[in-house]
């Protein structure tokens, strides 16, 4: 399997619908979110990716599902830094929000999936940081 199947796999065997008329059911994704992902870990050594849509499409979940393919899926590294941004301080706390829906990163560490092929730690704990929006505020 290519890296582009296993992130697709992986998002569909654990991944669940965090809200809507679709909630708790398993997550499937899109023909187009597919070719957005073939395209960027089937690539000829891609290093950074920009993925822009229209409003209302889907951006949120594909790059939480990114997010939790890093963190805790096939592509996560130990010692690994991941950066999602945002266009607001909002908007950034629902990329967390979604990728952490139905305690699934609690899941995750449950069913030892914050391991590696050797059976060394990848994951275990996140330190989010929301750059922007507070302009020096504090919360």
């Amino acid at each position: 399997m290519s890296r582009a199947d296993d992130i697709i796999a992986f998002c569909e065997k654990y991944l669940i619908v965090p809200e809507g008329a679709d909630v708790g059911k398993p997550m499937r994704m899109r023909p187009w979110q597919r070719k957005i992902i073939a395209g960027i870990y089937d690539g000829d050594d891609v290093r950074r990716a920009i993925i822009s849509l229209a409003r209302k499409n889907g951006k949120t979940g594909l790059a939480a599902m990114l997010l939790l393919a890093h963190l805790v899926g096939p592509e996560a590294r130990r010692n690994a830094q991941i950066y999602s941004t945002a266009q607001s301080r909002d908007q950034a706390s629902i990329v967390f929000g979604i990728s952490q829906s139905g305690r699934l990163i609690q899941t995750m560490l449950l069913r030892g999936l914050h391991v590696d092929e050797d059976g060394s730690p990848v994951f275990d704990g996140a330190f989010i940081h929301v750059a922007g929006g507070g302009k020096g505020g504090f919360d």
